[in-house]
């Protein structure tokens, strides 16, 4: 891919993730939780998903992966790189990227163990099915 940072509205980077820091603490994303490494982009960032966000040189960028077809500015990221699948925040992730974000994202979430919240769990996601598939 020829970028790895995508702003369609001519952001910097450092500007939207000088406002994501001042959301959350990197300092506590790096001590204690796990790191995987998912790849470095054409200009040198490392990008790695650190606890319950995907982070761009440890700084947390996005906490959440959107398909591209689901993404506000699609018609944007599809002129100007074509291959790409997922969003996690500025980063455009590959399917297989996007892939092994998303299972150390739910690595990092705590398992429900309450009846009460597995159920709820559940319910969301025959939802989501659902509505995916255009039934009410």
């Amino acid at each position: 891919m020829a970028l790895s940072l995508f702003y369609g509205d001519g952001r910097q980077p450092a500007q939207n993730l000088l406002t994501f820091v001042a959301k959350f603490n990197p300092a506590r994303v790096t001590t204690t939780m796990q790191t995987t490494f998912i790849r470095n982009t054409d200009d040198g960032h490392k990008v790695e998903v650190i606890g319950p966000y995907v982070c761009v040189d440890g700084k947390p960028v996005a906490d959440r992966v959107v398909e591209v077809k689901d993404h506000p500015n699609r018609l944007r990221i599809l002129h100007t790189l074509p291959n790409a699948a997922f969003m996690a925040g500025p980063v455009v992730l590959t399917a297989e990227e996007a892939s092994l974000v998303r299972g150390a994202l739910l690595q990092a979430k705590p398992s429900p163990t309450d009846p009460v919240a597995i159920n709820e769990q559940l319910r969301n996601a025959i939802n989501a099915r659902n509505r995916e598939a255009g039934i009410e």
